[in-house]
Formats: structure tokens, C-alpha cells, sequence
């Protein structure tokens, strides 16, 4: 196939059309109205005429690898056509990796793709790989929250199984959101059709923390599952009475403690199993949220590591430094042990221009690691050295863990009495900051 027919099928391809709607030839002849018998294209080309036409920009607002905007329409001239091209060997393998690139995005609305090389996973729009769909038996999700992080649980239920209805509050464009991208997902502003409907084996609750008691509460007392985001309640005496009820009603019970599913995390516990910890410390900067409190916004996910890392509870800390704008608290550092005797300081800062993620954990034989934006690094004698981790979503790998639950009855390590133990926690936080 000749370069310009390579081409005219990336184009093509990308605007998800069948056939070509422009050859290259009469491309070029109509930009510079001459007649072309023999076509020079390089890569400057065809940037050009991806963003003269907008045939292939990814939508920023969707979310997924499969959002393309909608082309300008292109009336096809049937009389002509590239009779060839002549092109240097970089443009061929420029074109060339374009054009396999383009193909690999191809993807239908769950994330499956006719052409992807491996049949047994798929890439995300992050680019990790995430298991292949579950069979129709699975359980069937209903999503309550469609806001922020409520569209990412969406997505992955939607690439693991079948989530058959939403709730949200009111907000049209959320609905239309959903419309448009999972019309066969039914939504409705009434939470009792949820709990009503049986084919809805699972709740998904992603809501403003203090709607997530009562949430989680009605969910299970109609003997459904239940996956809370974190944290599990706004307080936790509201935590202990949804484990209650969920072992009183056989159902799972699961808090969305996403950090504890991060591939990462998983390599940095089994890196620390053996050796005795003499100091670690959390450091997150961020801007925003500013809707909830620092503590169970932000604090809880350390707090959460701090109990799963470490098995330990916590014997005792102290708030060093609490301030923020007007009388909300944005910046927090605690120090404090565990019971082990593992010192631990926690620095949280939602006011910053930047963003990062960090855990450092130094042991007593003299080991640094340290755990930055879902990558792990050990400190070698000049430099931090990478550690290899899975390439798993953590957010896939939560939701495949919650699935997992609710399929073979086992307890997950971010079930109801890990998030009341948080929640304990947090109480006492929240107490001394105030």
C-alpha cells in the first residue's frame, strides 16, 4: 500500500469511518489548486490535516479512549485519485506509528477493542491494563453519585460488569453524561427504585460523606451489597451500626480505601514485611477539595495506609500545626506512634499549587522507600532506583476486589470493621483539630 493510502486509511480510521472520506491527493490538490499525479507527504502533513478537519481529537470531558470529537463532514470527490506517493523513511515509520496507534484506540463503549493486541486485557485511558469483562452472571451494580470520582466508579464497574441503573440528585447534565455514554444504564432521581429493582445486586455509594450512613444504611436493610467511598461514615458510631446491620443481613460490607488497592502500596508492604520501621511519613499537596473537611477528606487515605501497612493502631499522636482560610482547616500535621512503636507524621495540604502523593519509610537497617504518585523507589547509594509494580488501575483493581467480595463471600481487607477502626480514628482527629 502506498503512503498516501496509508494515510487516507489513518484518517479515516481515526474520524471512525469506514472508508476515506479525502484522498491525500485531492487534499493537497485543492489546498493549492494544482493537479497532482504524485504526492510528497510528510508528517507536518498530516498534523496539518488532522487539525485543519479536528478529524481525531481526544474528548477531554469523556473520559475514555474511545471519545472522539465529530469530525467536519468532507465531501468525497469520486473522480480522483493518488495515483502514488514518495516519502523519506522516517515519514513512513512516523505515518506508520500513527496509524497503529490510531487503531489501537479504536475501542467499543466498554472498553473492548476489535484490534487490540492482547485479547485478555485492555488499556484504560491511563494506560494500564485492566482484566477482560466478566460473564452476565456477574453482579449487577447500581451507582448512587454520579459527580467526580462517581463517573470513575462507573467506568470501571461498566468494564467489569453490569451496572444497570444510577442515582444522582437532580443535576440534568449528569444525567445527560450518562445518556450519552451508557444509554442502556437506566437513572433515576428516586433512590427506592434502585433498592427496588432486583435485578441490583450491588450498591455503589459515592456521595457527600455525610449522606453515606443512610445510603449505605437503606442499601443493606433491602439485602444489597454495599461499596462505600471512603470514608465509611461520618462518624463512627454511624460505621459500627452499618457493620452491624451488614452481618446481621449477610451481605458485604466495603469501604473505598483506594490507596490500600494501589499495585504499589501492595510491593511497598511486601517490601517493609520484614524489617522493623523506625520512622514513616505521608506527605500529600493538593488543591482542594474544599466541600468536606481536610480530615476525612484527605487524612483518612493515611490513616487507612497507616492501619493497612503497618497493622497496627494507633497509640497516640498530636496535631503540630492546623490553619487554613476563613475558619476551615487546609493545612494539617500530626505526629504521633503506633503500637509497635513505629513512629509515624502525617502532612496534608490541600492549598498547594502542586500536586503530589508521597510515603517515606525508613527501616532500622538503614532502608529508605519511597512510594511517589503510584510509583515505588528504593535508595540506592546515589539515587532512588524504580520498583517494579503491576500495571493495574488502582481504582480497577478496587472495584475487581469488591466484585470478588460479593461473588465468593470473602472479606475483603478494606471491609466494614477496617473503615469503623478509621473512622475511630478520624473521631479523635477531628475532636482535636476543632
Amino acid at each position: 500500500m502506498c503512503l498516501a493510502v496509508e494515510v487516507e486509511h489513518y484518517v479515516a480510521s481515526v474520524a471512525g469511518r469506514r472508508d476515506p472520506v479525502v484522498t491525500a491527493g485531492e487534499f493537497l490538490d485543492q489546498e493549492r489548486g494544482n493537479s497532482v499525479s504524485c504526492v510528497r507527504i510528510s508528517v507536518g502533513f498530516l498534523i496539518k490535516t488532522l487539525w485543519s478537519y479536528r478529524l481525531a481529537v481526544p474528548s477531554p470531558d469523556r473520559g475514555r479512549t474511545d471519545g472522539l470529537v465529530e469530525g467536519r463532514s468532507l465531501r468525497r470527490s469520486r473522480d480522483r485519485q493518488c495515483a502514488g506517493a514518495v516519502g523519506t523513511t522516517q515519514n513512513v515509520m512516523s505515518v506508520a506509528r500513527l496509524y497503529r496507534r490510531s487503531r489501537d484506540l479504536r475501542h467499543d463503549r466498554r472498553g473492548q477493542s476489535a484490534t487490540t493486541r492482547d485479547p485478555s486485557a485492555v488499556r484504560t485511558a491511563g494506560g494500564r491494563r485492566t482484566p477482560p469483562h466478566r460473564p452476565m452472571s456477574s453482579p449487577a451494580v447500581a451507582v448512587v453519585g454520579i459527580g467526580r470520582w462517581g463517573k470513575n466508579l462507573l467506568r470501571c464497574f461498566d468494564e467489569r460488569t453490569g451496572v444497570v441503573a444510577c442515582h444522582h440528585t437532580g443535576d440534568r447534565r449528569n444525567a445527560a453524561w450518562v445518556a450519552d455514554r451508557y444509554p442502556s444504564v437506566d437513572v433515576t432521581t428516586d433512590y427506592d427504585d434502585v433498592l427496588d429493582d432486583p435485578r441490583v445486586d450491588a450498591v455503589v455509594v459515592a456521595t457527600p460523606i455525610d449522606t453515606h450512613a443512610d445510603l449505605a444504611r437503606r442499601a443493606l436493610a433491602a439485602d444489597k451489597h454495599v461499596f462505600v467511598e471512603k470514608p465509611l461514615a461520618g462518624t463512627a458510631a454511624d460505621a459500627a451500626d452499618l457493620v452491624a446491620l451488614a452481618d446481621r443481613r449477610d451481605r458485604v460490607l466495603f469501604v473505598g480505601y483506594v490507596f490500600v488497592h494501589n499495585p504499589a502500596i501492595r510491593e511497598l508492604e511486601t517490601a517493609v514485611g520484614g524489617d522493623s520501621i523506625r520512622h514513616v511519613r505521608f506527605d500529600w499537596e493538593k488543591f482542594g477539595p474544599f466541600d468536606e473537611g481536610i480530615v476525612r477528606n484527605l487524612v483518612s487515605h493515611d490513616v487507612s495506609l497507616l492501619r493497612y501497612l503497618f497493622d497496627a493502631r494507633i497509640d497516640g499522636f498530636q496535631v503540630r500545626e492546623a490553619e487554613g482560610v476563613d475558619d476551615r482547616t487546609d493545612v494539617l500535621s500530626l505526629d504521633g506512634s503506633l503500637g509497635d512503636g513505629t513512629a509515624f507524621s502525617i502532612h496534608a495540604n490541600r492549598i498547594s499549587r502542586i500536586d503530589r502523593k508521597a510515603i517515606t519509610v525508613l527501616t532500622d537497617a538503614g532502608e529508605c522507600l519511597l512510594f511517589e504518585d503510584d510509583r515505588l523507589f528504593r535508595l540506592g547509594p546515589e539515587e532512588y532506583d524504580p520498583v517494579p509494580v503491576a500495571d493495574v488501575e488502582p481504582l480497577g483493581a478496587e472495584c475487581e476486589a469488591f466484585l470478588e467480595c460479593v461473588e465468593t463471600g470473602r472479606t475483603s481487607v478494606t471491609d466494614g470493621a477496617f473503615g469503623h477502626e478509621v473512622d475511630q480514628v478520624l473521631d479523635s482527629i477531628v475532636d482535636r483539630v476543632a
